[in-house]
């Protein structure tokens, strides 16, 4: 118990600490339907495999929502003037509330987002689930599932995101990231070859090169890998 106690409060604090000097925050909303626990009237995150007895099912109205979050944007923005806001609605789709209460509820939070928008200079909004439902309405978008996006509908998401995020010279540090990661995805039949000790020390060079020219960017883990590989 004192373990986990002290896990939970050192996450707390952590994410404490983050919030009140990072630069953007990105908050992904997914249903406006929420659970109550009717002892307390509280809505819950989780129902703990509890009989659904124990709760109220509810749909959240567009007021409450924007009451809600309008009172939590001014907390983070008075513990930290320079924070950046980009809201976004999940392209999920909560099909097990059923096809037409998941189009009300993500009607509810688009409305809502819509009006925290406006309140706010420092709140944005990126139309993930717009792009999903309209640039990529076919299935083979989706996984197995039908629910869920797939691979190629992630990485579509991911380049448009980027188009709005990113500068180029972010796009190019990306592709090199990308590289050293493959790398040390790859498993070598036999790692003790010349061969591959060759292939670990270009890659301890090209991180070094990146830690130099990028020296924000921490790779102490994935460069003491292939320290540590090296024979």
């Amino acid at each position: 118990k004192n373990a986990v106690l002290t896990k939970i409060n050192s996450r707390i604090q952590k994410s404490s600490q983050f919030l009140q000097s990072t630069n953007y925050l990105f908050l992904t909303f997914g249903t406006a339907w929420v659970f109550r626990l009717n002892e307390t009237g509280k809505v819950v995150s989780n129902c703990h495999k509890l009989p659904a007895k124990l709760f109220t099912r509810e749909l959240l109205t567009v007021n409450s929502i924007v009451s809600l979050y309008t009172g939590l944007i001014d907390s983070l923005v008075a513990q930290n003037p320079k924070i950046n806001i980009v809201l976004t609605v999940s392209p999920v789709r909560h099909l097990k509330d059923g096809a037409t209460e998941n189009q009300i509820s993500k009607a509810t939070l688009l409305l809502a987002l819509k009006e925290l928008v406006k309140r706010f200079k420092n709140v944005s909004y990126f139309p993930s689930y717009e792009i999903m439902m309209d640039d990529l309405r076919d299935y083979r978008f989706y996984a197995e599932d039908m629910v869920h996006p797939n691979q190629t509908a992630i990485d579509y998401l991911w380049q448009k995101f980027g188009e709005v995020y990113f500068e180029k010279e972010t796009y190019n540090l990306m592709k090199e990231i990308g590289k050293i990661v493959k790398a040390k995805n790859h498993r070598p039949l036999n790692p003790k070859t010349d061969k591959h000790q060759q292939f670990l020390k270009t890659q301890i060079e090209n991180i070094e090169k990146l830690n130099k020219k990028y020296p924000f960017i921490d790779l102490k883990e994935v460069l003491q890998y292939f320290n540590d590989a090296l024979t």
